[in-house]
């Protein structure tokens, strides 16, 4: 396996990227010598790779596997309580490691369960979906939805490590990979559009990728992501640009609970930025173009799934996890938006631009069918 260090501010974790390599990981995973290993997994991935990875952990090491609801319906407190009772009834104690096998989804939960257990117990990510391998483990953010928004509840917690395969990306469903796909043309967008080219090459409605593509779009990832989190370990400043198209997509995921893929979601919150910065002025109609088409590359939709109500979507968007960094106004949405591509509007020390309510209703209908409006 490769090694990729992940750095910014004072923290560091390794980073390791393979393709079939389950041996390198459970030797990877046995080297931080835990009193045991507790495999937390949804039930799709605890039946493709879980019972496997327990089992063959088992032969050298004490190692339980833990099941959980598939989905975002399962990024809860009421699962993080579920995860963390059966830990310690299995005797967990400050020596024991646990490792998060799956998504976004998985890794997030787990990422909780390791940063409350004993108040803190070593973390390892296995991640098994492309926007896990190169979006969410690439961050210390560990959180869960409450009932009125996407990731509300959580901390900044480290692991100790990355165990990537890209011989996992093989069984994705389509959705999946645009969804990683979708996070990708975020980075280029937002932060470095001397990418646009390469993607534009590369990416394919049919979304059939081998994994030299795969390695190479993970390794480009990191090196864009920690370009603007080198100084903000916290994503509060430079690294809230990471947050480009999520304060539409969130509310549009968390709405729509299952049915569209965080990647797609934040696709389309990308389009309503994007459309938003052309109407204030800044993005050229080119550069606002540019967004459409990348977007279409990759055969992800560029409207509404028709069963979401508007009115239901607006009124999520004002639960956004960034809500607070400048003055909270009335009618008024803290977004990041964009100059022109790779340059984000700055709100003194954040890269956020207050949003009228009438103005984001604007360029959402852009994006939303008959269906959605006649609700």
């Amino acid at each position: 396996m490769k090694l990729i260090e992940f750095k910014f501010d004072n923290y560091c974790y390794p980073f390791f990227l393979g393709t079939d390599c389950t041996n390198s990981v459970i030797k990877k995973i046995i080297s931080l010598d835990a009193d045991a290993y507790f495999v937390v997994a949804d039930e799709r991935v605890a039946k493709l790779y879980g019972e496997e990875l327990c089992s063959k952990l088992s032969m050298k090491v004490v190692s339980h596997l833990i099941r959980h609801q598939e989905g975002e319906k399962a990024k809860t407190l009421t699962t993080v309580e579920m995860v963390i009772e059966k830990v310690l009834n299995l005797g967990a104690s400050r020596r024991s490691c646990i490792l998060a096998l799956g998504g976004g989804v998985t890794g997030n939960l787990a990422g909780l369960v390791a940063a409350l257990a004993f108040r803190g117990i070593r973390l390892v990510h296995i991640p098994t979906t492309l926007i896990a391998i190169l979006d969410s483990v690439l961050s210390l953010k560990q959180a869960v939805n409450a009932s009125c928004g996407k990731n509300l509840v959580g901390t900044f917690y480290r692991p100790e490590m990355v165990l990537a395969d890209t011989a996992y990306l093989h069984t994705l469903s389509l959705p999946h990979i645009r969804s990683g796909l979708c996070e990708v043309i975020k980075n280029a967008l937002a932060i470095c559009p001397d990418e646009i080219p390469f993607l534009k090459q590369i990416l394919n409605k049919e979304n059939n990728y081998n994994d030299a593509t795969y390695r190479e779009l993970i390794y480009r990832s990191i090196l864009v992501k920690s370009s603007v989190m080198k100084h903000d370990k916290y994503e509060r400043c430079s690294g809230l640009v990471l947050e480009y198209g999520h304060t539409v997509g969130h509310a549009i995921e968390h709405l729509a609970n299952g049915i569209i893929s965080h990647g797609e979601a934040v696709g389309l919150g990308m389009l309503v930025a994007a459309e938003i910065s052309k109407k204030t002025g800044f993005l050229s109609e080119n550069d606002c173009q540019i967004h459409w088409e990348l977007i279409q590359q990759v055969n992800s939709s560029c409207k509404l799934p028709y069963n979401l109500d508007l009115n239901d979507l607006l009124s999520r968007i004002f639960y956004d996890n960034k809500r607070g960094y400048i003055p909270v106004e009335d009618n008024v949405v803290p977004m990041v938006i964009l100059e022109k591509l790779g340059k984000p509007k700055w709100n003194n020390e954040h890269p956020l631009y207050k949003v009228s309510f009438s103005e984001l209703k604007e360029a959402v209908l852009l994006i939303t069918t008959e269906e959605n409006y006649k609700k």
